[in-house]
């Protein structure tokens, strides 16, 4: 638990430090868009580690109101190719706003980012289009591994806690073995880690009102979230 409030710590001084060196003119003007990017980074990853420390609801949706200004003015999607990593941050907003209820406004402003940058597939669609109906379409998935073996629950076609449970045992961390934060428990001289959750499946538990009870204690499903 630590762990987690000292990573807060750091990424809301990071933060800090970054918007002060924009504010007072210290980055240069060709650095200025990239810091942008990782102010929203430690920003949204600073929210899901209010979460892992076991803050509230509130404490949560807070943080993440501040990732959405955050990922209004720093993010941008260039393609999968370009954008490394930056697909999962995607899949965490969207999913992190519906499990966190905010307002049809605020999350509005998460899909109008989507939009410009016209960043969509099959899992992209199914989140927004729950709280938003007919505001975007997509087919297949920008990032294959691991959400095209979570595909028969996107489309609905199966929803059982038997299916997400093997999702989750077998194939949801394996399959992000290339991401940024894989293995992070493991670094000692840098504290990275954040927590490992499925967001997705947190939400789309709650788009399909499954009845997860045998889940509540499988390590990446964030249970708390979808309960609360």
């Amino acid at each position: 638990m630590s762990n987690f409030l000292n990573f807060i710590n750091e990424e809301e001084e990071t933060v800090s430090y970054f918007k002060n060196s924009i504010v007072s003119g210290r980055a240069k003007s060709d650095r200025i868009e990239s810091i942008k990017n990782m102010i929203f980074y430690s920003s949204i990853r600073k929210t899901i580690a209010h979460f892992s420390a076991e803050h509230s609801k509130d404490v949560v949706t807070q943080s993440l109101l501040e990732s959405i200004t955050a990922f209004e003015e720093g993010f941008k999607w260039e393609g999968f190719d370009k954008s490394y990593g930056m697909y999962d941050q995607i899949i965490w907003i969207l999913s992190l706003g519906i499990l966190c209820e905010i307002s049809d406004d605020d999350f509005k402003r998460i899909v109008a980012v989507l939009k410009r940058d016209n960043a969509t597939d099959r899992l992209i669609k199914t989140l927004v289009n729950y709280r938003l109906p007919n505001e975007i379409d997509g087919s297949s998935y920008i990032q294959k591994s691991p959400y095209a073996d979570l595909d028969m629950l996107v489309t609905g076609v199966n929803k059982s806690a038997s299916f997400i449970k093997n999702y989750l045992d077998k194939k949801w961390y394996q399959g992000h073995d290339d991401a940024p934060w894989y293995d992070s428990h493991k670094r000692t001289k840098v504290n990275t880690y954040f927590g490992y959750w499925a967001w997705e499946v947190g939400a789309l538990a709650k788009i399909f009102n499954i009845n997860d009870k045998e889940l509540e204690n499988q390590k990446y499903y964030p249970y708390r979230a979808v309960h609360w």
